[in-house]
């Protein structure tokens, strides 16, 4: 006997909450699938950000170079991945002048990863010379915004294309840019931030050593400003954190200003920060690689008699330590160099007949180095310098 109508056991169930529930369930987890999307691109883009974050410095300084998947929304895949070849200096990519018109569109890119690669093609092309006269300037006029940028490979990078236009090309015979050059640098050596004291570090050194003669008021304004740089250096001078590489830097540039000051109270100032850099490498017993010796007794005869005093006194150390070797090549060998010796070679002129006898004294005897090639590297060319000096201070009897 079939069931009635309206009086079964499944009649009695009403489906609609089944319904509404399996509907509220499937709306929560939509919603919680949306928020886990946003939750890992929140999180991917923080990791982008963090690239730009103080203490990136030395990590963003070389270009990791990997495959490409997507296209630049204004780049096709191709030429992004020809953007990055030139930017990486990839051997199976030479960059020609036909590659302008795609840098300049890659520096213009939103997409801060491709300007940034635009940044270094800039740098690997001025150094092969492939812009023309009137090239330089448009670079310029893209990169100088991207010297402040907060994201760290394009400010990093946009520091070396700038370094590379002003050593490789006449940018600086535009006064105004010269004169918006040196403010960009003169505001990063003065930044807080430790990296973007490095970046001006990095453009001084270029700009000391290319200004014109006339523009000597910026340049000693620029090297006091360098030298006002006070960054802790760590006690392995080796250390290849952000606070030693500002120092080494800031250093360099200092050096590669020295001979182009004129200020004798600034030029003292100079020598003094040359001095303290040569007693940490007399200190540790090795060779930075920073052979601030020879520029620091190029600068004996310029300054005032108590730092030249000093000058002298650190370069005869100098030279009677043993360990200040380097060679001038790598890969092969050739006979090593002695940093102490080479400024000795360079003081002796300048040196009294108390001095040279020692300075005589501080260069060891051939029979101290066992191969007489190694001996002559090292030490002939200051024991020649010597002898002269002597000779002429025997004349003057």
């Amino acid at each position: 006997m079939g069931k009635q109508k309206g009086t079964g056991v499944y009649s009695r169930i009403d489906p609609r909450p089944l319904f509404i529930l399996m509907k509220r369930s499937f709306n929560l987890t939509l919603a919680m699938l949306l928020v886990a999307i946003l939750i890992a691109r929140s999180w991917h883009g923080q990791s982008a950000v963090s690239a730009g974050e103080p203490g990136n410095f030395a990590r963003a300084q070389e270009p990791v170079d990997k495959p490409t998947t997507e296209s630049s929304g204004s780049l096709s895949l191709e030429s992004v991945e020809r953007l990055k070849g030139i930017a990486t200096g990839r051997s199976q990519i030479e960059p020609t002048r036909e590659d302008l018109p795609l840098v300049m569109r890659a520096l213009q890119d939103k997409d801060p990863d491709i300007s940034s690669w635009a940044c270094l093609a800039v740098e690997k092309m001025a150094l092969r010379g492939l812009f023309q006269p009137n090239e330089p300037l448009a670079l310029w006029t893209e990169l100088r915004p991207k010297l402040r940028s907060a994201h760290a490979e394009t400010s990093d990078w946009s520091v070396r294309a700038v370094g590379a236009l002003v050593s490789r090309s006449e940018l600086l015979a535009d006064p105004l840019v010269e004169e918006a050059l040196f403010e960009e640098t003169l505001w990063l050596v003065r930044a807080d931030d430790v990296n973007q004291c490095c970046r001006g570090a990095m453009l001084a050194t270029a700009l000391v050593m290319t200004l014109p003669k006339e523009s000597k008021d910026n340049l000693e304004k620029l090297v006091s400003a360098l030298l006002k740089v006070r960054v802790p250096m760590p006690a392995n001078s080796e250390a290849q954190d952000a606070e030693a590489t500002c120092n080494r830097l800031v250093t360099e540039a200092i050096r590669a200003a020295a001979g182009r000051v004129e200020t004798q109270a600034l030029l003292d100032d100079v020598a003094l920060r040359l001095l303290a850099q040569v007693a940490t490498i007399n200190q540790i017993s090795t060779l930075s690689g920073d052979h601030v010796h020879s520029e620091l007794a190029a600068l004996a005869g310029k300054t005032s008699k108590e730092v030249r005093d000093r000058i002298v006194q650190s370069i005869l150390a100098a030279a009677a330590n043993s360990d200040l070797l380097y060679s001038r090549t790598s890969g092969r060998y050739t006979p090593p160099k002695h940093a102490g010796a080479e400024a000795l070679a360079v003081l002796a002129s300048l040196l009294t007949r108390e001095e040279l006898e020692q300075a005589e004294a501080a260069i060891p005897p051939p029979a101290a180095v066992t191969d007489s090639e190694e001996y002559e590297s090292m030490y002939g060319a200051a024991k020649e310098a010597l002898a002269v000096r002597r000779a002429r201070l025997d004349k003057k009897k």
